[in-house]
């Protein structure tokens, strides 16, 4: 298998490199720290999975993410990642990748799970999580509604349902994001690609 892993932490994506590498399975290991000319570096080099990093410095993995789901729907794509919480992981499910690992995983079971993969390119489902916090549809859906800035009275016209319903979700939000303001969920959503920016 060609894996691309896209990852600026230099010391560390040395070393799983030569340690992949070493497997009669991995062809090859190509490293990029950022996506600058990720789609040439796709269509011209047989990849068949990439790796991918959520804390990129000035880039955001799950944009990455959702860009490279949208664009290679077919190319499986498996996050890499030192933050293994909930959200992470729901955010995940949520993009549609088909992976979803820590980095202090063995090298030998991230290549077994990596060739399952391959063979068996399945997006990831909630269940296989046992510390999920999924955030619904409508959840994510009224969460970029307060980012827009709208009040929860506006957010009930513009979605045609009652203020109580809305205030309701506003809580489990809050409850599964763990904040208490509007401003502090937004925060939180833009880290995990929850919210879509608007250019």
């Amino acid at each position: 298998m060609n894996i691309l892993l896209i990852d600026d932490h230099s010391l560390f994506t040395l070393s799983l490199k030569k340690v992949l590498e070493e497997s009669d399975s991995v062809d090859c290991v190509h490293i990029v720290k950022n996506t600058k000319g990720i789609d040439e570096f796709i269509i011209h080099n047989n990849v068949s999975i990439i790796l991918l990093d959520i804390h990129l410095g000035e880039e955001n993995g799950f944009e990455i993410g959702r860009y490279l789901k949208k664009h290679y729907p077919k190319l499986p794509v498996a996050f890499l990642t030192g933050f293994d919480f909930a959200i992470y992981k729901s955010t995940a499910v949520e993009i549609g990748v088909e992976g979803f690992f820590n980095k202090t995983i063995d090298p030998n079971n991230l290549i077994s799970e990596l060739n399952k993969i391959i063979k068996n390119p399945f997006p990831l489902k909630e269940n296989e999580f046992n510390d999920r916090l999924i955030l619904t549809k409508r959840e994510i859906q009224i969460l970029n509604l307060l980012a827009d800035g709208m009040k929860q009275n506006e957010i009930a016209d513009n979605l045609n349902i009652s203020r109580r319903t809305v205030q309701s979700i506003i809580y489990h939000i809050y409850e599964k994001l763990e904040v208490n303001t509007a401003s502090s969920a937004t925060i939180k959503g833009i880290e995990f690609g929850l919210i879509k920016l608007r250019s």
